[in-house]
C-alpha cells in the first residue's frame, strides 16, 4: 500500500525482515496540484495509488512519465515495473473515438 512520507522518514530499507520500498513521483497532468511523492510496497496497484491521491480510479489513470505509450490499468502492479525514483503521470481518462452529444 501507499503512504505518503515526510522527508526526513527513513527511506528505503535493506534488512531481510523488511520491505524494500520504492519513491514514485505522481505529477497530476493539466492541474496546478503539486508533484505528489509516495512510497510504495510490493504488490502497489494502480487503482491504489489513485485511491492514495484521492483520484477516482474509473476517471483516471497513471502512465509512465518517460514512456506516456505505457498506461496502467487499475490493477496493474505497478511496483513491479517501476524502479525506485521513477515519475509517474496522473490524468484523465480519456475514451479514444467517443462521440459527445451536442
Amino acid at each position: 500500500m501507499t503512504t505518503h512520507q515526510k522527508q526526513n522518514e527513513s527511506e528505503n530499507t535493506m534488512s531481510n525482515t523488511e520491505v524494500i520500498n520504492k519513491r514514485v513521483g505522481v505529477k497530476h497532468l493539466g492541474s496546478d496540484r503539486p508533484t505528489d511523492s509516495l512510497l510504495i510496497a510490493p504488490g502497489t496497484t494502480a487503482r491504489e495509488i489513485l485511491n492514495e491521491l484521492k483520484l477516482d480510479p474509473v476517471g483516471f489513470q497513471l502512465s509512465d512519465a518517460r514512456n506516456p505509450d505505457i498506461v496502467f490499468r487499475a490493477d496493474d502492479n505497478v511496483f513491479a515495473r517501476v524502479s525506485d525514483g521513477d515519475m509517474l503521470h496522473a490524468a484523465a481518462s480519456v475514451i479514444a473515438g467517443a462521440e459527445w452529444a451536442a
